[in-house]
């Protein structure tokens, strides 16, 4: 149901960036109050929610975003500079290691790719999840290594095209949709 007050509009935009996020996060991470995560591209609709779920779960939260958006995310979201890095280029890893003590954090939402896609990985903190929502490196093939999981590093595709032909996953989808309208 489309709630009160909400343009269909507005609400035709939440299915894909809830369900997205919270399976991600929830279904595959199985991220909790007092944990940590990376998310990639906040100012994006996939960084809002994730941002937002994080925030009302007491996850602690890091994002990148383009410099230009910097105080947008800090305006919207109230993250401090030292948990806001750039997407631009691979800083931001340096920043999250530093931020969390070298550990790194428990999960990361990624959709960046390439060179910040590796340094995407190694900001995951042993036996945490890399959660990979973007295509490019997906649909290219793009070699990782499996060094990157050597510390237990848990890696989860999240294509939901494919998860709503599934029974089972498009149900604990429909579920999650809800649950992020409520």
């Amino acid at each position: 149901d489309v709630p009160k007050g909400m343009a269909l509009a507005d609400a035709a935009t939440i299915p894909v960036v809830y369900a997205t996020s919270m399976f991600a996060l929830f279904a595959k991470a199985n991220l909790v109050g007092g944990q940590t995560a990376l998310i990639h591209a906040g100012s994006g609709g996939i960084g809002h929610s994730a941002i937002y779920l994080c925030q009302s779960r007491n996850i602690e939260v890091f994002t990148t975003c383009a410099p230009h958006k910097r105080q947008y995310i800090k305006d919207t979201f109230g993250l401090d500079d030292d948990h806001i890095g750039s997407s631009r280029d691979t800083t931001f890893r340096e920043q999250v290691l530093r931020m969390t003590g070298g550990e790194g954090v428990d999960c990361v939402l990624n959709s960046l790719s390439g060179e910040c896609l590796h340094a995407s990985l190694q900001c995951v903190k042993d036996f945490g999840h890399f959660c990979e929502i973007g295509k490019y490196d997906l649909q290219n093939n793009t070699r990782i290594g499996l060094k990157a999981l050597e510390r237990n590093v848990s890696y989860h595709a999240i294509d939901l095209a494919t998860m709503f032909t599934h029974p089972r996953l498009s149900l604990t989808l429909g579920k999650l949709i809800q649950e992020g309208l409520d």
